[in-house]
């Protein structure tokens, strides 16, 4: 168990979670969007959210620079991304279709281990998905949200980004955040994908 903050993080993924019956709902319910009751969910099978997070959740790990005669540095990084004290980041499906889905869990609702078992089944999903997952960060890397990560904030100013490109996506195994608000009817819990993440970028500065 890893605390943070007010949030408490259980990783998941070890193989005796992958094969049970709520296993299989979860995967079920990623996949087509069936929940535990049979029921078809209204949306179909639920949309993956991708987000980098702050600075505390987008770690950056390793960056190597060169400088090129043609003025441009070419920047290749490294970044891990994972819940942090100000929220989630990394892959996940909304909250509100977590909470859905933990509803008709069983064998009852909000059941401990459904809760690992959907945190399990979505690393194998987001797998699946893993071009979408790509393109998706990829969306990210704009100039207003990576440039600041490579260079500092204070020196974001000084600095164009010409292009970036994801170089590499690794998953890691889920971790389940419970206890995140500050009221009881506040209070939910949330399944997400850390990234190991590698950036190629090229940088012209001003």
């Amino acid at each position: 168990m890893r605390r943070l903050g007010e949030a408490v993080l259980r990783a998941v993924g070890t193989p005796e979670l992958r094969r049970t019956p709520q296993y299989e709902m979860a995967l079920r319910f990623l996949r087509e969007g069936v929940l535990p009751n049979g029921q078809g969910y209204a949306d179909g099978p639920p949309r993956f959210v991708v987000t980098l997070g702050d600075a505390e959740s987008c770690e950056l790990q390793r960056v190597r620079r060169a400088q090129g005669s043609d003025g441009v540095t070419q920047v290749e990084a490294r970044f891990w991304v994972h819940p942090s004290r100000a929220g989630g980041a990394g892959v996940s499906i909304d909250g509100a279709i977590t909470e859905f889905f933990m509803s008709y869990a069983e064998p009852e609702p909000c059941d401990d281990s459904a809760k690992m078992q959907l945190g399990a089944a979505l690393r194998v999903v987001a797998e699946e998905r893993a071009t979408a997952v790509r393109e998706a960060i990829g969306q990210l890397l704009t100039p207003d949200d990576l440039l600041w990560r490579l260079v500092g904030w204070g020196q974001r100013d000084r600095w164009v980004q010409e292009e970036a490109t994801v170089a590499r996506v690794a998953l890691g195994d889920a971790w389940v955040e419970e206890i995140r608000g500050e009221t009881w009817l506040a209070k939910h819990w949330e399944c997400w994908l850390p990234i190991t993440l590698d950036v190629s970028a090229r940088l012209r500065r001003k």
